[in-house]
């Protein structure tokens, strides 16, 4: 029997049954990926939502968890950062399962889920794919405030207002 809790037997067979199906997804739903960091860091193709294009990047170097994340595509502009920063902790703080953040320095947003896997078995297909798509489709929703801001000088209120409107 092994040690869960101090096994690092267990956290390298964790990590390679969790890497092993988020690839095996990928190819199943067609995913074209590239492997960096030693297989650690899946960079996708990007891919095409209602409101923009994403790329994504799915991180599998910690065991037991997968954090997928999906990056805006524009470049926030140093004199937007603070209303974007603004813009976002207003849409993290109504949001449960999706984060944003932005990487001040690069001007990066980015959106991430994690998948944290405490079983035995490996995740199914569908739990891959819900945390996969409930992260892109958020951002989607949320990008139209971050153009808002960006392009339009929407205040972060009205682009959270812009982005929750269903």
């Amino acid at each position: 029997m092994i040690d869960h809790k101090n096994g690092f037997i267990w956290e390298m067979i964790v990590l390679s049954v969790l890497s092993d199906e988020l690839k095996k997804y990928l190819n199943i739903d067609n995913w074209n990926y590239t492997e960096h960091r030693d297989g650690k860091l899946l960079v996708a193709q990007p891919i095409k939502c209602e409101h923009g294009t994403y790329e994504g990047f799915f991180d599998i170097r910690h065991p037991q968890r997968i954090d997928f994340y999906f990056k805006v595509p524009i470049t926030i502009p140093e004199e937007k950062k603070e209303a974007i920063s603004q813009f976002l902790h207003l849409a993290n703080y109504g949001l449960s399962a999706v984060t944003f953040e932005l990487h001040w320095e690069r001007g990066e947003v980015r959106s991430r889920t994690s998948l944290i896997w405490v079983e035995e078995s490996a995740p199914s297909e569908d739990t891959i794919k819900h945390h996969l798509i409930r992260n892109y489709l958020c951002l989607d929703e949320y990008f139209q405030g971050i153009a808002a801001i960006v392009y339009a000088g929407a205040s972060p209120q009205e682009a959270l207002e812009k982005s929750e409107r269903k």
